[in-house]
């Protein structure tokens, strides 16, 4: 008898063109919805003005990228006066983690960041009311998943808030909502999405069906990054986006996100170029646990796994960003402190191959 596993994601997916559109019918049982956006554009889009015809609609702008738990507090105090019964949350993950916090902490007295803290620490987050993600950057999955990530700016520490009943109601991959992204941004956020299907692929909790999901994205997303600026290129970087949300959502990801980081926290990497400067050497490392790396392979389009970390190289540098630590402005002599906030209880121990401290230094020296 083969051994029996377990795959679960709730979340409704509406995926195409203008899906958009599909809000209207999703929020036909709602009459105050507070939509988060990143943008106040937003709140004038035809979709939105439609509904405000009909429903209550409170508006809060977010604008901020990896949201620290000052930023979080923020939003709550900007709209814990609204009396709204859903979330709609359009932006990139930053805004959809925002809402989906918001969704558990909306009935919560909260007085200051030693109050969100004390939750995350102390995992006392339950949803009291629904959401639904429409992102218009393509990278985080962040639509599929049940976790919100925060930073902790003060204690040094990236905090996750996790709960398998805060999925969102409904996803909404409307892939025209990120033709206007700037070609870096389209870069870096699709180089994270590939992070997560390749981090899914091989972690310790990985499944057949997550790492199904996970092929998927990271052939649809490298087919895309090849072809940039092509006809299909955004629509292929959502879906695949979609599918790497829908891999990692089981399986979270492994120590290229862990020792990426406090390179985030502390010098300003963009999150999709952190972890993608990790992927060619954990491949490396993980090689000899990786199941069945002929079909992870063609995935990437390569002959050898050897070959992904120049590929990605080529990628990034088609951004237009630095592939290597000391070009980030990076020291040799920042790299201890690196290796010490490099591992995130959840990630670092769920990749195939263990690593301590010493061996997240010789992983930043191969990058440096």
């Amino acid at each position: 008898m083969e051994n029996i596993y377990e795959f679960y994601n709730p979340v409704k997916t509406f995926v195409g063109a203008d899906s958009i559109g599909q809000l209207k019918n999703i929020l036909i049982d709602y009459e105050k919805i507070l939509v988060i956006a990143w943008n106040k554009s937003i709140f004038n889009m035809s979709v939105i003005n439609n509904l405000k015809q009909h429903k209550t609609i409170y508006e809060l702008e977010f604008s901020y990228s990896n949201p620290t738990l000052e930023n979080l507090l923020e939003a709550y105090d900007n709209s814990k006066c609204f009396d709204y019964d859903i979330i709609v949350a359009i932006g990139g993950g930053s805004v959809l983690d925002v809402a989906k916090t918001l969704a558990c902490i909306k009935n919560t007295t909260i007085k200051s960041v030693d109050d969100i803290r004390n939750l995350i620490n102390e995992n006392n987050f339950k949803p009291v009311c629904p959401w639904i993600g429409v992102p218009t950057t393509f990278g985080t999955g962040s639509d599929v998943t049940c976790w919100a990530t925060l930073w902790d700016v003060t204690g040094g520490k990236k905090l996750s808030v996790e709960n398998t009943k805060n999925y969102a109601l409904a996803s909404i991959v409307d892939f025209k909502l990120g033709e206007s992204m700037p070609k870096t941004l389209a870069i870096t956020s699709a180089l994270d999405a590939v992070a997560h299907a390749t981090e899914s692929y091989w972690a310790i909790k990985r499944n057949p069906t997550s790492k199904c999901y996970a092929l998927t994205a990271i052939k649809f997303i490298m087919d895309a990054l090849e072809n940039l600026g092509g006809e299909q290129y955004m629509s292929q970087i959502a879906q695949g986006t979609m599918f790497a949300g829908l891999a990692f959502s089981n399986t979270k990801t492994t120590a290229c996100h862990s020792i990426s980081y406090p390179l985030t926290m502390y010098h300003n990497i963009p999150h999709g170029v952190a972890v993608s400067l990790l992927i060619g050497p954990m491949i490396t490392l993980n090689k000899d646990e990786i199941e069945d790396t002929k079909s992870l392979e063609q995935a990437f389009g390569v002959d050898d796994l050897g070959e992904v970390e120049l590929k990605i190289q080529a990628i990034v540098k088609k951004a237009g960003l630095p592939f290597a630590l000391s070009e980030w402005g990076i020291g040799q002599s920042d790299l201890d402190f690196l290796a010490d906030n490099g591992s995130t209880k959840g990630r670092i121990d769920n990749n195939p191959v263990k690593l301590n401290r010493d061996d997240i230094l010789n992983i930043l020296n191969k990058i440096f």
